[in-house]
């Protein structure tokens, strides 16, 4: 990010007619490393991404970071929820440090046709999250001073039964997307305590 770049984009946001705030978008994916930058090869360092969030800190533009629950084969329930809450927790501390009004946009991963996970899921080696565990990982930014969504749409892609909704799930789905409307904790824990 070029810092003559935010001026000219602040200047022009400043001069317009109508209040206009940006919000700048990151593809994070997974707060592990190893995931984010050996497997989907993001390039995307935390000392980077430190220093962007300093950069766009006077400018007042809001970032939103998208991340996935479980985004590759092998990895265990639990691990996929550590990932995503530590994940609150750097995004959490960042936004308080910074200034920075941070969401994070939170996908649970399916199974797409025509992916390696479609693959995965096809041998067992892969099973999208549970809703429950969305739900679990999710509750930890209550602590925190950020947004959360929690993306509920597999787009039509889920190879069949490669979904994170299971059947009979609906009423969970309902309860996320009240928490994504009103950013009501309770959502969640409703959703938790339905395990």
């Amino acid at each position: 990010v070029d810092l003559a770049e935010l001026e000219f984009i602040a200047r022009a946001l400043q001069e317009g007619d109508t209040p206009t705030k940006l919000e700048l978008a990151v593809g994070f994916e997974a707060f592990d490393d190893r995931i984010r930058n050996d497997y989907f090869q993001k390039g995307l360092y935390k000392t980077t991404f430190e220093a962007f969030v300093s950069k766009i800190a006077p400018y007042n533009f809001s970032l939103k970071c998208y991340f996935m629950q479980k985004p590759v084969p092998g990895m265990t329930d639990s691990e996929a929820v550590d990932d995503i809450q530590q994940g609150i927790r750097y995004l959490g501390h960042l936004a308080r440090y910074s200034g920075v009004a941070i969401n994070m946009h939170l996908n649970p991963t399916y199974a797409a046709y025509g992916t390696p996970l479609e693959e995965a899921f096809r041998s067992g080696d892969f099973l999208p999250p549970r809703l429950v565990d969305v739900a679990r990982a999710a509750l930890v930014a209550r602590d925190y001073p950020l947004s959360l969504f929690i993306g509920l749409f597999d787009e039509g892609l889920a190879v069949e039964g490669g979904s994170f909704v299971r059947p009979g799930e609906q009423p969970l789905v309902e309860l996320l997307e009240q928490f994504n409307r009103t950013q009501n904790y309770t959502c969640l824990e409703a959703v938790v305590a339905s395990a």
